[in-house]
């Protein structure tokens, strides 16, 4: 089983970005990459998953924020 931390930003018209890190780091870029988004673009969505795969299909996604 292989677990990722995903990010996804969503832009005022739909378009959706994700940025994919190992634990630690995001747990640390989260954060502050939602602050910066609900200072500079409050109409962006920021929200945090934590993602768990088995083999390369998708098992569970968590939402932390």
């Amino acid at each position: 089983m292989r677990t990722e931390y995903d990010i996804q930003i969503t832009d005022n018209r739909g378009k959706i970005t994700h940025s994919v890190y190992p634990k630690k780091k995001a747990e640390e870029e989260a954060p502050k990459i939602k602050k910066w988004y609900s200072e500079n673009k409050p109409s962006y969505k920021v929200e945090f998953f934590k993602v768990q795969y088995i083999g390369n299909s998708l098992y569970k996604a968590e939402r932390i924020f």
